[in-house]
């Protein structure tokens, strides 16, 4: 295939996707942000997916003004690797 005939078509593949990227929301819901508080008051939160595990000292890394974790990160590296392993049919 030549050069400008595969450019094209990684063009569409690229506008094709864009279509459907995730639009993510400027905030939380209500009942959203009382999850979210009950997990931050919970001590025993525990959140496991194979390759990575927070808790709740963890999540509490989240909040403003602090310094997140290297549990925090590799949870959201694992996410991250997922979310690309379910997005491969796309490539």
């Amino acid at each position: 295939m030549r050069s400008a005939e595969r450019q094209a078509e990684i063009d569409a593949e690229l506008d094709a996707a864009a279509g459907r990227r995730r639009q993510w929301r400027p905030s939380l819901s209500p009942d959203e942000e009382l999850k979210v508080a009950d997990i931050l008051r919970d001590n025993s939160f525990r959140k496991s997916i194979p390759g990575a595990e927070v808790q709740a000292k963890d999540v509490r890394k989240l909040r403003p003004g602090t310094w997140l974790n290297d549990e925090i990160l590799n949870f959201y590296a694992v996410m991250l690797n997922k979310c690309a392993g379910l997005l491969s049919p796309l490539r």
